[in-house]
């Protein structure tokens, strides 16, 4: 199996951060948050073709590019309990899913605190996967309560774009 463009430009980008460091001590948080979004986004495409071994070391590269920005680390527990779900490992992906509103919930109080209107587009993603990894416990009446508050979300950020317009 080939590699895709995107791993190609992952690893692109990761050599040239490897190099850079030995000039610089450190990257960029933009750099960090391309390489971490690219690694998520292989991992997603990895576990659509039910490749886990290669979803999971993309996983873990974005653990490891993702811990200087909550948003990109919530993105990542999300992902990380995509992937457990499909594993059947219910535990850990119900474990990562409340980690990952957790941050987002952390991003929008310290937005919050700050007098900024911050609405983590995500939140609304994590509690539909919660709802599914509920149901996988027999928690119906749970997962339907998180489905009700992911519509909520979604109309809202539909709101925000509709408003921004």
């Amino acid at each position: 199996m080939g590699r895709s463009h995107f791993e190609l430009l992952f690893n692109q980008l990761a050599c040239q951060l490897e190099d850079k460091k030995t000039s610089a001590p450190f990257a960029t948080n933009f750099e960090m948050d391309r390489l971490s979004e690219l690694a998520n986004l292989i991992a997603m495409s990895s576990l659509k073709e039910a490749d886990f071994e290669k979803c999971e070391r993309y996983l873990k590269r974005a653990d490891r590019y993702s811990r200087h920005s909550m948003h990109m680390l919530l993105a990542t527990h999300n992902n990380w309990s995509c992937y457990y779900k499909k594993a059947g490992n219910s535990n850990m992906a119900l474990a990562h899913i409340n980690k990952a509103i957790k941050l987002a919930k952390q991003v929008e109080q310290s937005a919050k605190e700050q007098n900024k209107h911050t609405r983590v587009k995500l939140l609304g993603d994590c509690y539909l996967n919660l709802c599914v990894v509920l149901s996988t416990f027999g928690e119906h009446s749970e997962a339907l309560r998180y489905v009700d508050m992911a519509i909520s979300r979604f109309e809202g950020d539909l709101e925000e774009i509709l408003h921004n317009r």
